[in-house]
């Protein structure tokens, strides 16, 4: 993302721009890739996720998201988000999909 490499040092200035630019590509794939009217809270759920994954438009969720099947497009699909490279379960990932999840439910 953005070019920044590990043990480079950049200005707090230099961060925000960089976060900025990727949550707006964050926001224009799922922009892109959702083809429901979606809530702020919902928006804002895919968002995140697609920041932190990339994954929407490989996961058989979109398409459940797409058939406004919500609850299997997370339960089944987007919450299975929490293994490392190596098929570990990380409890920071675990916690994260369920935030992003708790989000999209919110009126």
């Amino acid at each position: 993302t953005s070019g920044v490499h590990q043990g480079q040092v950049i200005t707090q200035t230099q961060a925000d721009t960089f976060l900025e630019e990727d949550v707006a590509g964050a926001e224009s794939e799922v922009a892109r890739l959702v083809e429901v009217v979606l809530t702020p809270n919902e928006f804002s759920a895919l968002v995140s996720f697609e920041y932190n994954t990339g994954a929407p438009g490989s996961s058989p969720g979109l398409g459940l998201i797409n058939s406004n099947d919500f609850g299997p497009a997370w339960d089944d699909h987007l919450c299975l988000y929490i293994h490392d490279e190596n098929g570990n379960s990380l409890e920071g990932l675990v916690r994260r999909r369920a935030a992003e999840r708790a989000l999209f439910f919110t009126a």
